[in-house]
């Protein structure tokens, strides 16, 4: 007989943060608020004020900053959400007050002080993450990341669907290794996804009593409030009474004529719809299931010759598996934000997988770690070191070395020589990422995006890690990468920070706007860096903002390196035509940024994405551009005679 008392909410699977903590430009988000809260609580009127007396001044703040828009409904209950993340990661305590962690990410951050040589060739706020996700700890005393780098390393890898429905429900070291095995089965094709999850569901208790109550009641109501165990509102789960009933209906008796009644049942459902669709209708278009109802409705091994039993077993187990994906699939992208921050994990290819040096260095350590890890971490809000976290169960990096050396086809690595083997992986692995997602036509189509200013789509195609502006720097790097003929390391060119899956990530504070371009001797043209300059500002704002930062950039390339050859390039989708008058005047002037340093003329132009396009389209290389610029800037036709047009889009079309 069923035990009520055993029938409530358990948790079965982990997360972090809270679904109101999900936002695009994750790192410069986080940094950001950061560096608001420090500012707010500086503020004499805040400095004593408690978190609840502070929380709807908070959020005025933010609006003030910018950082939120709108009115929200609640303005503390925002105020709180915005916050809850960095408080789960370690950054700020109970009272929003930076922690330790919270006050070093915020110097990183105002100092634009982000490369870092540690072993895992990650940026410093990138480390610091690492750190507080090895400690993180549920209140169920669980490490999910813990546990994601365990299974990492007993899988390899683990498919989009094995992160999202099977790793998270984890939730005990005994579990762990039963997902592991699971995963190996599925690959293999002895059980499927939903029978692991239904398998896992029957070996909670609470289901057990729920189900054995389920069977030995009539339904109704109250019923389903008890047995659908929702720990928000059991009001919401009085539906499936109504559902039930049609369910039966359709199946058990054979009634036809409440098929329309049973798709309409499905569709006053949030979140678990799209489950209950694909597994009754063969179609999700109500006019069809109308106008055919038999013809659209799939079969099912449940029917008229079914017990009321079996038919319950199979309605309950599919309620909950249907509740589990639909919390699974909620959870998902917060938990790959958050381990995607550590810059360790590669999300790529529908798979996921650690980077080299993370791969090796957890291998020699995770399997103690992770059996002595469940339990709360020490340390959480204090800056610490993967090796303290570690403690006893750090790697003997004699054999990480072993190990990855024999990844390189080496017998021995120099630890100091590591990072030209990870950068050569890093360059190889940015050849690959631009082969299959920036062919010449996705580049192409990607700069009409940034001329239209297409934010969503841009987002969606290249990262939400990043504003539109660095973006546009990121795709002008490879754009030029490519017109080079792929030549020169444009990851180090590049002034921007990338994730382990090579792809732009945003600071708060923002860093250069600068490629530096090096090229060494050849027949075509001298030694000389090229700064390339990318904005993205109309034409209105385009001569204030850009002519002044270009100059100034190149007077000081020009002063380090002593170079006569090293010049600019501004890529912008509009070229305004006072921008091109100051760059050529400046060409031809003696220029100066403090009096002791002076230049005879500075190269500097302004090229529209139109002609990068064109160069990318008909496969231009660097060489003909440069010779071309080169004759342009030592032309002695003026502005007012048409050097612009003559000597540089018609001369780059033309060639192009």
């Amino acid at each position: 007989m069923a035990n009520l008392n055993k029938i409530r909410f358990k948790n079965y699977c982990w997360s972090i943060g809270t679904t109101s903590f999900r936002m695009k430009n994750f790192n410069y988000n986080i940094e950001l608020q950061l560096i608001h809260l420090k500012d707010f609580y500086s503020r004499e009127a805040n400095k004593n004020r408690t978190w609840r007396e502070s929380q709807y001044d908070y959020y005025s703040f933010l609006k003030e900053k910018q950082f939120t828009k709108g009115d929200a409904k609640n303005p503390e209950k925002d105020a709180r959400e915005k916050t809850s993340g960095l408080k789960d990661l370690g950054l700020i305590d109970q009272e929003r007050r930076l922690t330790p962690v919270g006050e070093e990410l915020v110097r990183i951050a105002q100092n634009q002080d982000f490369k870092d040589n540690n072993f895992f060739a990650i940026d410093k706020d990138s480390l610091i993450y690492l750190n507080q996700l090895l400690k993180f700890t549920t209140q169920d005393n669980v490490r999910p990341f813990v546990i994601l780098l365990k299974v990492l390393n007993d899988l390899e890898y683990l498919t989009e669907d094995e992160f999202k429905y099977l790793l998270p429900l984890s939730i005990s070291s005994e579990r762990a290794n039963k997902i592991v095995e699971l995963i190996k089965r599925y690959r293999n094709g002895s059980v499927d996804l939903d029978n692991i999850i239904i398998a896992l569901i029957q070996s909670m208790d609470n289901y057990d009593n729920a189900l054995e109550y389920f069977i030995e009641n009539e339904p109704s109501e109250k019923l389903f409030m008890t047995i659908n165990m929702n720990r928000k509102s059991p009001v919401y789960e009085k539906k499936y009474y109504e559902f039930f009933r049609d369910f039966y209906d359709v199946y058990c008796n054979g009634n036809k004529n409440r098929i329309l009644k049973l798709f309409n049942d499905v569709q006053s459902f949030k979140g678990v719809r799209k489950y209950w669709n694909k597994l009754l209708f063969k179609t999700a278009v109500r006019s069809k299931i109308k106008s055919n109802p038999m013809m659209y409705l799939n079969k099912l091994p449940v029917n008229k010759d079914s017990t009321m039993k079996s038919v319950k077993e199979f309605f309950f187990f599919h309620t909950h598996l249907y509740k589990w994906k639909q919390n699974l699939d909620d959870y998902y992208d917060l938990n790959r934000r958050y381990f995607k921050i550590t810059d360790i994990i590669i999300f790529e290819d529908s798979k996921i997988r650690l980077t080299t040096t993370a791969k090796y260095y957890f291998k020699h350590c995770i399997d103690n770690f992770f059996a002595e890890s469940f339990c709360k971490s020490k340390n959480f809000d204090s800056l610490t070191t993967v090796e303290s976290v570690l403690g006893g169960y750090k790697p003997n990096m004699v054999y990480v070395y072993e190990d990855i050396a024999a990844k390189f086809d080496e017998e021995y690595i120099d630890p100091t020589e590591l990072n030209n083997y990870l950068e050569q992986e890093r360059l190889e692995n940015f050849g690959k990422l631009i082969d299959e997602k920036f062919t010449d036509n996705k580049l192409i189509y990607l700069l009409d995006c940034f001329e239209r200013r297409d934010d969503d789509v841009l987002s969606l195609e290249i990262t939400e890690n990043a504003d539109t502006p660095t973006l546009f720097e990121y795709m002008l790097g490879i754009c030029w990468y490519k017109i080079s003929n792929r030549k020169g390391n444009i990851l180090e060119y590049m002034n921007l920070s990338l994730d382990a899956n090579l792809l732009p990530k945003q600071h708060a504070g923002g860093g250069l706007a600068d490629i530096e371009y090096i090229y060494g001797n050849t027949s075509d043209y001298p030694h000389h860096t090229l700064l390339l300059e990318a904005t993205l500002s109309d034409s209105t704002t385009q001569r204030r903002m850009e002519m002044e930062p270009v100059s100034r950039h190149l007077m000081r390339q020009r002063e380090k390196s002593n170079n006569d050859n090293d010049y600019a390039i501004l890529v912008t989708p509009y070229v305004h035509p006072s921008v091109v008058s100051d760059f050529r005047a400046r060409s031809k002037t003696e220029q100066t940024l403090d009096f002791i340093h002076y230049f005879d003329g500075l190269k500097m132009f302004a090229i529209s994405t139109d002609l990068i396009k064109s160069l990318i389209k008909n496969s231009v290389k660097y060489s003909e551009v440069y010779q071309l610029l080169d004759e342009a800037h030592n032309s002695n036709i003026s502005i007012k005679d048409g050097w612009y047009d003559k000597k540089i889009v018609h001369k780059l079309l033309k060639t192009s």
